[in-house]
């Protein structure tokens, strides 16, 4: 009896292991994700500042035919 009892306790251990390591990795996943987003942005405004008129020439809707 007492070594059903232990297998099941080591069980449950190894489960809630296992259960906060993949809570850990999505929050991690998430916390990387939202400390990309910044980066990208500023890398996309550094572009937009450097060349201004390309950008704004490809955002335009009514471009002007030469």
């Amino acid at each position: 009896m007492k070594t059903a009892d232990l297998l099941n306790s080591c069980l449950l251990y190894a489960c809630l292991v296992v259960y906060l390591a993949s809570f850990l990795y999505v929050l991690m996943g998430f916390a990387a994700r939202t400390w990309v987003i910044p980066f990208k942005i500023k890398r996309m405004l550094r572009y937009i500042e450097k060349t201004p008129s390309k950008f704004f020439d490809s955002l335009s809707i009514n471009k002007k035919s030469k």
